[in-house]
Parts: structure tokens; C-alpha cells; sequence
């Protein structure tokens, strides 16, 4: 591929010089991403979608997509980087390169993390509230509000049974009774709150950080409905999913959920209180996932010990005080 990239690159961009420098800087199931360096300085990211033509033509085209949400929200202000162009025959995007660290990274190093992230997520989500009407046609199979519903269900109602055997591995106690129906409580809650366009590729990998510290969104190829708290939980924890030494590290405190849910409020004419406990459980739900997923003998993660001690804590620590999560939360705690 990276002989294709220095053949075509002049068609592609013929405005900039020449490649002095190209290698591979990450891989996916979904994609792999190159970093091109001309000889005048100037940096790109090379995008291969590997699932592109598979969509070619149709409403929801990735590349097109991709082209135009970016457009959009770049446009308005919104900190995602412009797509300088792409190619539907070989699947590939261009963009500008915005950062050589994903906020995943910074993370896990334990680099200073600037609050300009959360206020980077609350436009994305101002970008597409304003935009809705135009993006609403592009949305991906599978990503309706009803596929969320369905699929959150059919994703969370098994917990309830997992509970019990989960509180007394992670606290050596014996569970309290009535946690399935807590959870079930908790999860229908959850569905029945207010979803919202957006990306639905929502991780701490796909937040760059660049040099002074700025964060720029990226992964805007498929969009469909989602609740606005789950993808600020998503997008502020640090998996480190590829590290022998990965850890669960999230953004959030009590402090700056309150910061976020003043400011959404703003945005979706709501109660922040409410949001902060969509937050809070969100939170909790996460975690709880992320528990079972380090017990799965066919788990990816490294460092299982630590990672279930930073879950522990999680599960333990309130975001908000809310009576939808207390009784689960008491059952974590010593």
C-alpha cells in the first residue's frame, strides 16, 4: 500500500509536494492509517476504510460520510481535522494530521490531560444537534434508535444473572439480595432517557492530541443514535487495550461531571442533575462490562489484577449521589 500511496499521491494532493517520509502509525480491524510527511514539512494521514466499497453508492457511503461530517462540523468550529479528499476505488481518506498521541496514550503515560476534551465533546454533540436534519439520512444500518434500544437491551439484561457471581469474586462477600432487579431497573431507565445523533466508533483511542495540547476528533465515518453520556463515558476512559500494562483510567470525577452536565444542559434544553445521573449509571454499567470482560478466559487485555482494582474503585465512587445507583454501588463497597 505504500507504494500505491506514493504513485497516487500527486493526484491525490497536487497542491503539496512530493512524500519524504511514509509509515504505518496504527491498524484496526476496520482500517489502517498511514502518517505522510512531504519534503516541504507538511503532515497527512492516510486512511484505508477496509469495509469503503462495501458501501459505495449507498445513503450511508462511509467516505462520503466521513467527508461531509467533517466538513460540517470542522466548518462550524467543531475540533475535528478537514478531509482534504478521498478515493471510493481504493478506500481511502486524507486528512491533516492533528497529533501524534491519542488521548488513550496520554492516559495511560500519565501525561496532563487538558479539560479542553470534554468541551471538544460538547461541540461535537452541539454539531450534530445543529446538524441533524442533514445528517439524519446518512445513518448506518443497525445504528436507529430503535437498533440502540434493542441492542443495549439485549446486551444488559443478561448482567442481571452475572451480578451476584461478580460482586463476590471482585469483594469476597456475599452478595446482597435483589441486584437483578436494581440492574433491571437501572437499565430500562437508561433506555427510556433522550438518545441523540452521533459517531458510534466512540473510544479514547479517537481523540488525538497534538503538541500544545489541543484534542481533535476523529472516526466520523458512521453515524446513528446514541445517549450522549455513554459515548462521554466511552470517550474519556482510557482502556490501553494494547499495553502489557494497560489500566482502566477515567477522566471523570465528581468535579467535572457536574462541569459537563451544566454545559449539556445548555445544549439539550435539559436538567443537569438529570444528566448527571445518566452519567453516573452509564458510568457504572461500563465498568460492570468491563469487569466481565477482564473475567472472559477469551478477555484481549494484559495486567488483569490491576485493571479489576481500578474497576473496583470505579464501581465503588460516585460520580453523583443518585438513588438509581446506590444499591448497586453499595454492593461493590467494603
Amino acid at each position: 500500500m505504500t507504494n500505491l500511496i506514493r504513485q497516487l499521491w500527486p493526484s491525490w494532493v497536487p497542491d503539496h509536494p512530493r512524500i519524504a517520509s511514509i509509515a504505518p502509525v496504527s491498524e484496526t480491524r476496520a482500517h489502517t492509517v498511514w502518517k505522510v510527511v512531504t519534503r516541504t514539512g507538511s503532515v497527512f494521514a492516510v486512511k484505508y476504510h477496509l469495509f469503503a466499497r462495501f458501501t459505495n453508492g449507498k445513503p450511508y457511503d462511509l467516505l462520503v460520510v466521513e467527508q461531509h461530517v467533517s466538513h460540517c462540523l470542522h466548518k462550524m468550529g467543531c475540533p475535528v481535522p478537514p478531509v482534504i479528499t478521498t478515493d471510493p476505488h481504493y478506500g481511502i481518506v486524507i486528512f491533516q494530521w492533528c497529533g501524534d498521541h491519542t488521548l488513550d496514550d496520554c492516559c495511560q503515560t500519565g501525561d496532563v490531560i487538558h479539560p479542553a476534551v470534554f468541551d471538544a465533546l460538547l461541540a461535537l454533540e452541539t454539531g450534530f444537534l445543529n446538524h441533524h436534519e442533514q445528517f439524519a439520512p446518512w445513518i448506518a444500518p443497525g445504528c436507529s434508535h430503535k437498533d440502540l434500544v434493542a441492542g443495549w437491551l439485549e446486551t444488559t439484561q443478561p448482567i442481571a444473572d452475572m451480578l451476584p457471581d461478580l460482586v463476590a469474586h471482585l469483594t469476597n462477600k456475599t452478595p446482597p439480595a435483589h441486584l437483578a432487579s436494581h440492574w433491571n431497573a437501572l437499565i430500562t431507565h437508561l433506555a427510556e432517557a433522550p438518545a441523540q445523533l452521533g459517531p458510534t466508533d466512540y473510544n479514547a483511542r479517537n481523540i488525538l492530541i497534538d503538541e500544545a495540547g489541543n484534542p481533535f476528533i476523529i472516526e466520523l465515518a458512521k453515524i446513528g443514535y446514541d445517549w450522549p453520556e455513554r459515548r462521554l463515558i466511552q470517550y474519556t476512559t482510557s482502556l490501553g487495550a494494547m499495553r502489557l500494562d494497560g489500566r482502566i483510567i477515567s477522566l471523570l470525577t465528581p468535579e467535572t461531571t457536574n462541569q459537563y452536565a451544566q454545559k449539556a444542559a445548555l445544549i439539550y434544553k435539559q436538567n443537569p442533575e438529570v444528566i448527571c445521573t445518566h452519567i453516573e449509571a452509564h458510568h457504572m454499567v461500563f465498568h460492570i462490562l468491563a469487569a466481565l470482560t477482564c473475567l472472559n478466559a477469551d478477555h484481549p487485555w494484559q495486567n488483569i489484577p490491576h485493571r479489576l482494582q481500578d474497576i473496583l474503585l470505579a464501581l465503588q465512587t460516585p460520580l453523583f449521589e443518585t438513588p438509581q445507583t446506590v444499591p448497586l454501588r453499595m454492593a461493590f463497597q467494603n
